[in-house]
């Protein structure tokens, strides 16, 4: 793009959905601002990024046909971006870590030279002597109680399957008690905070770039929020060609969309990384979750869904029954008594929306070009 003709986009919303939006357009070549109330290194509950587990994980069906092309497409480039930094790694070169690993068992990687890819038992280590920083490789497993919904439209379900690294149904002797069916695959877990911090610090490595605490007048509608934001001397946007909500949440009110809804979740953060991600679906839409967090020595357990619930205080009751449900999944991490050693226990919403996530553009207040990118539950 000619610099006398670059365009200029703001993006509202510094979660992971904006700050990675800001970056593809930054290597597109666009003028980008990121305009925020949370940035990275906040722990507001209105904050939903850093709250996330994280692993990639499809909440897809066939019949979402968007969604599938967005689950498949951060799994690539996830792929993508891990395989450079593990090859950076190997040649010595400088890494910005992703703080993405891969979970997966290493016969799955049998043409990996050692050179690159060196096996130790059962885990596999990628680090620079600087920073120690570790790309783990194990199975997902992925359990359910009740295996009907995916035995008889395994195509709707499970259609993600042939997309990814070593697929395998788990023999029926393998699972646990209680498990019906189970699958296994090669999936992606990333910590949080150390990747909304590493796409912020890319964004600002870009000379056309600024990212501004600001938080948007909501009294009004979105039209009115952004016209107060352009006339703000102190944010300094001048010629905006594009704008992009990415508030999640926030667009319940900034919209304002009354379809916009936060799914509760609460999880533990417990010593130790796990040496399996792991899920299991549970009867009545429960689910038990593991997910280790790569180089940080932790392991998050979850989880509850429980739509229409703003409350951010922790339910010791149901922290009770995370780590109860989650013993048998992660028995390596138990102390002497039996116990997990909880570092820490916090809630977090998703941004549901009805009908599902909102991404399309529209034009505001007489000509202003807007592009919704919200409202992704926990697939964001």
């Amino acid at each position: 793009m000619n610099e006398g003709h670059q365009k200029h986009v703001v993006v509202i919303g510094a979660g992971v959905i904006g700050l990675q939006t800001a970056v593809f357009l930054l290597e597109a070549d666009y003028k980008v601002t990121v305009i925020a109330k949370h940035l990275p290194g906040d722990l507001s509950p209105e904050y939903t990024s850093p709250w996330a587990g994280a692993q990639w994980r499809t909440h897809a069906t066939t019949d979402q046909p968007e969604q599938c092309q967005w689950d498949l497409e951060t799994y690539r480039y996830w792929q993508e971006m891990i395989e450079k930094e593990a090859a950076d790694r190997a040649n010595r070169k400088t890494v910005l870590n992703s703080g993405i690993g891969v979970m997966a068992h290493p016969k799955h990687f049998p043409n990996h030279k050692s050179a690159y890819i060196p096996y130790l038992m059962n885990i596999l280590y990628i680090s620079s002597t600087a920073d120690a920083f570790t790309i783990q490789i194990f199975e997902s497993l992925n359990y359910w109680t009740d295996p009907r919904p995916l035995t008889t439209a395994p195509e709707k379900h499970l259609w993600f399957l042939p997309h990814v690294i070593a697929p395998t149904t788990l023999p029926t002797t393998s699972l646990p008690s209680g498990v019906s069916y189970g699958i296994a695959y090669t999936t992606f877990c990333l910590d949080p905070t150390v990747y909304l911090d590493n796409l912020q610090r890319n964004i600002l490595s870009f000379p056309k770039a600024s990212i501004l605490r600001h938080t948007l007048s909501t009294n009004n509608g979105l039209a009115h929020a952004i016209k107060t934001a352009q006339g703000d001397q102190s944010l300094r946007l001048g010629k905006v060609d594009i704008w992009i909500n990415a508030t999640g949440l926030g667009s319940k009110a900034l919209v304002p969309d009354d379809g916009m809804f936060p799914t509760r979740g609460q999880t533990s953060l417990v010593k130790g990384q796990a040496r399996k991600a792991i899920t299991w679906v549970r009867e009545n839409g429960g689910v038990s979750y593991v997910i280790p967090r790569p180089g940080s020595g932790g392991t998050i357990l979850g989880g509850c869904k429980q739509d229409d619930n703003w409350d951010q205080t922790v339910d010791e009751d149901l922290a009770k029954q995370i780590l109860g449900n989650c013993k048998a999944l992660a028995p390596e991490l138990l102390d002497e008594k039996g116990e997990f050693e909880v570092v820490s226990q916090q809630v977090g919403f998703r941004p549901s929306r009805c009908g599902g996530a909102r991404v399309e553009g529209e034009e505001v207040d007489g000509g202003v070009v807007v592009v919704h990118c919200y409202g992704h539950a926990g697939g964001g």
